[in-house]
C-alpha cells in the first residue's frame, strides 16, 4: 500500500480520489497519511476527494461532507 501512494503522489496529480485510504493501516500510518493528504491540498498543489464508512474521519479531515442518504 505504501508503494502504491509513493507512486501516485510521485506522479504528482492534481486531484487524488481516495476510497477507504485509511483501511488497514495502523493508526501511526493513517494519522501520517491523514496530514500528508491535508497539507498537499492545503498548499492548492492537489485537491482530493476522499470516501469512508468513517464520519469521524471525514469531518477531521475534510472541509464539506456529503452522506449519501443527503443526496437522495
Amino acid at each position: 500500500q505504501r508503494a502504491c501512494r509513493a507512486r501516485t503522489l510521485g506522479a504528482d496529480p492534481r486531484y487524488l480520489l481516495c476510497d477507504e485510504m485509511t483501511a488497514m493501516l495502523d493508526a501511526s500510518s493513517a494519522a501520517t497519511l491523514l496530514h500528508l493528504v491535508r497539507t498537499q491540498v492545503e498548499r492548492g498543489n492537489r485537491a482530493a476527494l476522499l470516501v469512508s464508512h468513517d464520519p469521524t474521519l471525514l469531518d477531521a479531515i475534510c472541509d464539506k461532507t456529503v452522506q449519501w442518504k443527503d443526496l437522495a
